[in-house]
């Protein structure tokens, strides 16, 4: 299913009225409508020639006015698990990322960067946060990057950033041993201690894209809401920066309930 917006700004002030009352604008509109999806289906036709795969049933859904919001919500509610945005041509809104979080649904930001033939897929964890939810979104983190790896023939790595405050160095080392056992800890428990896992040192917001661009990744697979039951919207300090400058193609992952498959 393709989703376009069709909220216009310049539309919604004292004039409103006149241009919705207006045929020919409306008739204007709607066949601008339909050359538009001419064009994606066109377009789509190309790139399915050109990778040599089947074509696929598409169906175009315009989401007219304001509420445009609620009503991408509420069609991505019916039945689906996964939303792609094109992140290089529309920067993710925070109100949408808001409503999205309330479904059981995950998002991949796409950019423009290409992958290779064998895609690396970095899974960010944070299992030792205080309100981890029983480790629930980092197993499913995991659970999806393995997934998309083995589906396209890639590679995977588990990535935990460490940071400390700076306390005196016998602090700090003890501190840095301590979480290192505590990650090794839940890599065991949850039977995932063959995959790679990087310890990357400092804050997310720097040690995550740091750590992409030195594994070469195509994706990185990362929860994308806060980790307390009661705090169930898209946001925080790192995701925001990753959102302002994608290091590469984002996953964000909404909370699964247990027992539901990723």
């Amino acid at each position: 299913m393709i989703l376009v917006e069709d909220y216009r700004r310049n539309e919604d002030n004292i004039f409103a009225d006149f241009f919705h009352l207006s045929a020919d604008h409306n008739k204007n509109r709607q066949k601008e409508h339909a050359n538009y999806s001419l064009g994606i289906q066109e377009k789509l036709l190309e790139l399915c020639d050109e990778e040599e795969i089947s074509n696929p049933l598409t169906e175009i859904t315009y989401l007219l006015g304001q509420n445009w919001i609620a009503e991408l919500a509420l069609i991505i509610g019916k039945n689906h698990d996964l939303l792609l945005i094109d992140a290089e041509k529309n920067t993710p809104d925070r109100i949408l990322l808001s409503e999205l979080s309330r479904l059981e649904c995950n998002v991949m930001l796409l950019t423009e960067k290409p992958w290779p033939n064998r895609p690396h897929f970095l899974c960010a964890i944070d299992p030792l946060h205080r309100n981890a939810l029983s480790n629930q979104i980092d197993i499913t983190i995991i659970t999806v990057g393995k997934n998309l790896s083995s589906f396209l023939s890639g590679t995977t790595t588990l990535v935990y950033c460490r940071n400390t405050a700076p306390y005196p160095p016998r602090y700090k080392v003890q501190i840095l041993a301590n979480q290192k056992s505590g990650i090794t800890s839940f890599l065991a428990n949850n039977n995932v201690s063959h995959l790679p896992l990087m310890l990357a040192e400092g804050n997310p917001e720097e040690a995550l894209p740091s750590a992409a661009a030195k594994l070469n990744t195509a994706v990185m697979v990362l929860g994308a809401c806060k980790r307390s039951a009661p705090s169930r919207f898209w946001t925080g300090s790192t995701l925001d920066v990753l959102l302002e400058q994608p290091p590469c193609d984002l996953m964000l992952i909404n909370a699964v309930p247990s027992g539901h498959e990723a």
